[in-house]
């Protein structure tokens, strides 16, 4: 049987084929002589019952490697399970199915992905502890299911409580917000700063990271106007940063969504970014130098006369 599986669910993709067979094969975009193997492999599951193979980034296969593959598998034998993780084109008979990870603004439909993966896992989980738990980790499904594989050696029933108490609050996620909090409101971003738990260099080195990332957005955005979804994915590729941060930093929301965020390529200027990026510089070396503490920089960084 053939299987196209599309979407860029990863995690859902491997509880689907785990549960359709045993072990299988991976052929991969690093692997050589693809064709070649994948034709033993066939035959070799034809004649003696052997393993599934499992086409791995078969969108990012080059054109004439795919082009032999789908030539293969039209000729597939019944028997033989082939899981292709791409687009296969029109021209095959085998399942298609999907298997899309939510946007980044769709917290609910985030939840049910959760629920989806603990239900793969055969174990209980509500939407209140998928909502805390995403809210700690972040939108990633691997940590996700990570996460969730810890949780299941201790119950078969994820509780808001129990993620609470032994899933921790993911600093990378938190300085990410404190980083667009600083950069969209200024000074008010010290209310929600624990200084003593979170370390200014690596904050500053988050900072600059996307500061940098909102220069090269503007450097390619063609119009000031509000970005659709689609125009968002263009502009995804044509950068290489993801999508998601993408989105934050034009300031995208759903339309349904209550959250108001500040276009912040339109926002912040190049001389702006200039200057926070050579702040961000100093406060490093004087740091290293001795010269101020680290909670004294997060206080510095409001302060216009500090250059």
């Amino acid at each position: 049987m053939l299987y196209e599986l599309a979407g860029d669910s990863q995690v859902l993709k491997e509880f689907f084929i785990s549960e359709r067979v045993g072990k299988y094969h991976r052929l991969s975009t690093d692997h050589s002589d693809k064709e070649a193997k994948l034709a033993a492999l066939i035959s070799a599951s034809s004649m003696f019952g052997g393993d599934a193979v499992l086409l791995e980034g078969f969108s990012s296969w080059k054109k004439d490697e795919k082009k032999a593959t789908v030539e293969l598998l039209s000729n597939l034998p019944a028997s033989v399970d082939v899981f292709v993780d791409g687009e296969l084109g029109s021209k095959h008979s085998g399942e298609r199915v999907v298997f899309s990870l939510p946007k980044p603004w769709e917290e609910e439909k985030w939840i049910d992905h959760g629920l989806k993966i603990a239900g793969a896992m055969k174990l209980k989980a509500s939407r209140g502890s998928l909502r805390t738990l995403l809210h700690r980790i972040g939108q990633n499904e691997f940590r996700l299911l990570r996460e969730l594989e810890k949780l299941c050696n201790l119950t078969d029933s994820v509780t808001e409580d129990l993620v609470k108490k032994y899933v921790s609050q993911d600093l990378e996620v938190e300085v990410e917000a404190l980083a667009f909090e600083f950069l969209e409101n200024g000074r008010s971003f010290l209310q929600g700063l624990d200084s003593s738990r979170m370390a200014f260099p690596f904050f500053s080195t988050v900072l600059a990271r996307i500061s940098i990332e909102i220069g090269v957005v503007k450097e390619h955005r063609k119009s000031p106007l509000p970005l659709n979804w689609k125009e968002i994915k263009e502009l995804s590729e044509l950068t290489g940063i993801s999508s998601s941060r993408v989105s934050r930093i034009v300031g995208f929301t759903f339309s349904g969504s209550k959250e108001k965020r500040s276009d912040l390529s339109e926002l912040l200027s190049f001389e702006r970014l200039f200057v926070l990026l050579s702040k961000l510089q100093k406060l490093d070396e004087d740091i290293k130098g001795g010269k101020i503490d680290q909670s004294i920089a997060f206080f510095l960084l409001n302060d216009p006369s500090y250059k």
